[in-house]
């Protein structure tokens, strides 16, 4: 879609935008050089501005700008920055495990992720979703049927205390590290 205005065909969202701005802030000089568009009584109105200021030399400038910001600038919105967690596909394996963990740890998915340590909370939620829209009397039962083994309490608990383990090796090495440095700055 084209539009004439004072002479200036345009096209493009771009150029509407620069040309409102450019008559925003060329107001005045429009209407002494043509009285019919607007009151002769504008605060306005000034015989301090000449007639004749081209709007022709802010043209190409504003082309080459258009034109470089198209090609320097990327693409960027909310999702570039953004990790994706990859999508895997669960097994019979894995979904019977995540059954015995709802029977063991109820709804709680922090407790569950220990148990799958390539899923996160949040995908362990929409497979609790999916299964409650897919086979809601197997769920139920899962979670009001809790089971005495304890096994599963158990694995998780190993694991915690394997990670404190390695935390507080790390810790130390850390420190270690520290205090050599240190000594070597005294020295």
């Amino acid at each position: 879609m084209e539009m004439e205005f004072h002479g200036w065909m345009i096209g493009g969202w771009r150029k509407r935008w620069r040309l409102l701005i450019i008559l925003l802030l060329r107001l005045p000089l429009i209407w002494i050089a043509d009285p019919t568009a607007g009151n002769n009584s504008s605060p306005y109105q000034s015989t301090s501005f000449t007639q004749d200021t081209p709007f022709e030399e802010e043209v190409p400038f504003a082309y080459e700008e258009d034109q470089a910001a198209r090609f320097v600038q990327p693409e960027l919105n909310y999702h570039t920055f953004m990790s994706k967690t990859l999508k895997k596909c669960w097994s019979k394996q894995d979904t019977d495990l995540f059954y015995e963990a709802i029977q063991q740890f109820g709804t709680d998915f922090s407790l569950i992720q220990h148990l799958f340590p390539g899923r996160t909370r949040y995908q362990l939620k929409l497979k609790y979703k999916k299964e409650e829209r897919q086979q809601p009397m197997r769920l139920s039962d899962a979670l009001t049927n809790r089971s005495k083994n304890h096994s599963h309490f158990e694995l998780v608990i190993g694991r915690l205390e394997k990670a404190v383990q390695l935390m507080k090796r790390q810790s130390m090495i850390l420190t270690e590290m520290t205090t050599q440095l240190t000594l070597q700055e005294e020295v």
